[in-house]
């Protein structure tokens, strides 16, 4: 197993950091197109039950 420096680590970290940082910003942004707070529309929409199911 080759070991990496110390530049190669922080990369290595702050990329990690960054991608799960884009990962949950992504996941805020679905929950709040989902409850509508960005389309401006009240309450859940029906796009995420599965089958067309009320």
């Amino acid at each position: 197993m080759t070991v990496i420096g110390s530049a190669g680590f922080t990369l290595l970290l702050w990329g990690a950091v960054l991608a799960v940082s884009v990962v949950f910003l992504y996941e805020v942004y679905a929950i709040a197109d989902e409850f509508g707070w960005i389309s401006g529309k009240v309450g859940r929409t029906e796009k995420g039950k599965p089958g067309g199911e009320s």
